[in-house]
């Protein structure tokens, strides 16, 4: 009996080009990236480079500009804003 693989496929940011410029929010395969609003900047291949937003609570974001890999996300969706 041939075993099933537990690995995740990695996401696929090439089908999110349509969000470029949008206020997104994104969920993480860790539970240690804690942050899930951002606006998508750019993709570029297998990256991503995003920039924190205030949450729904007036939190800021700390930090600025950052990439992202494919592997480490697991969903992006337009945020209602």
């Amino acid at each position: 009996m041939k075993k099933k693989s537990l690995k995740r496929k990695s996401f696929d940011l090439s089908k999110c080009k349509h969000l470029i410029g949008k206020a997104v929010v994104v969920r993480w395969n860790k539970p240690e990236n804690d942050w899930n609003y951002f606006r998508l900047e750019r993709i570029d291949d297998n990256s991503c480079c995003l920039s924190g937003m205030t949450d729904d609570n007036g939190v800021h974001h700390v930090g600025d500009f950052f990439r992202a890999d494919e592997d480490e996300i697991r969903s992006i969706a337009e945020r209602d804003c």
